[in-house]
């Protein structure tokens, strides 16, 4: 049998156009965020796509000016498909368990 566990998310945004701003205002608001309710079970990193080549460095900035658990995974994903697009904006979602398992089948 598989247990399906509830997940909350807390989405932070930035829509800053340059990339450092964008990852520093990320940062500190999710910092913010960290310490409030239960553990961080993962986190989601969303990057579009004009961004996509720094997704590793914006990553390891997060980790380190977050101080980032090293046993919570950090997954990075990019949105969008046209790198020349200017639209979208960096996210980081938080997800944290707490919820009550329930029978998956």
């Amino acid at each position: 049998r598989l247990a399906l566990h509830a997940l909350q998310w807390n989405v932070i945004e930035s829509a800053k156009a340059d990339l450092d701003e964008a990852t520093a205002e990320l940062a500190s608001a999710a910092s913010a965020a960290v310490e409030v309710g239960p553990a961080i079970d993962f986190g989601l990193l969303v990057v579009p796509a004009r961004w996509a080549g720094d997704l590793a460095a914006t990553s390891q900035k997060l980790r380190k000016s977050m101080s980032w658990p090293t046993d919570v995974p950090l997954v990075g994903v990019q949105s969008g498909g046209d790198a020349g697009d200017s639209e979208g904006s960096l996210r980081l979602g938080l997800a944290r368990g707490g919820g009550k398992a329930i029978s998956f089948f």
